[in-house]
């Protein structure tokens, strides 16, 4: 009996191993706030470059009117934002482009850029597809 009470006692006191169940606690949160910090700065880069690419288009199309030696269609526009974009897969990405009234000088021409962005960790936390868009216009000029 004494045996066995003393093997009880150095078995309580034993600190070997206390480090793996600690991290095996803390390691899930860990790797979880790491992806999520990593996700979120993918969703301000996707942003980020949405809105860029909006302004770039515009000002592209905007030099580019009807009067212009070689005036730019839906169509080109659409090519030059899917050729340029970075980090972001381009065929998933929307282009609207709209001329008010028309792409004649003095008009507007705006271009929106939509995107729907999925988080890596989204399936863990519950996340669904965030959309998001850029947007900007300009005179024709």
């Amino acid at each position: 009996m004494t045996g066995r009470l003393l093997s009880i006692r150095r078995f309580l006191r034993d600190r070997r191993g206390t480090a793996i169940i600690e991290f095996a606690f803390v390691a899930p949160v860990l790797f979880v706030l790491t992806i999520g910090t990593i996700d979120v700065g993918r969703l301000v880069w996707s942003a980020s470059m949405l809105h860029h690419m909006a302004r770039e288009a515009t000002r592209y199309a905007s030099v580019r009117g009807a009067d212009a030696n070689s005036p730019v269609s839906e169509a080109d526009i659409e090519t030059y934002v899917k050729n340029r974009l970075i980090g972001i897969a381009a065929n998933e990405v929307n282009v609207t482009t709209t001329w008010t009234p028309n792409n004649n000088p003095g008009g507007t021409i705006q271009v929106q850029l939509d995107y729907t962005y999925a988080f890596l960790i989204g399936s863990l936390v519950g996340l669904d597809p965030l959309a998001i868009e850029g947007e900007s216009s300009m005179v024709v000029l």
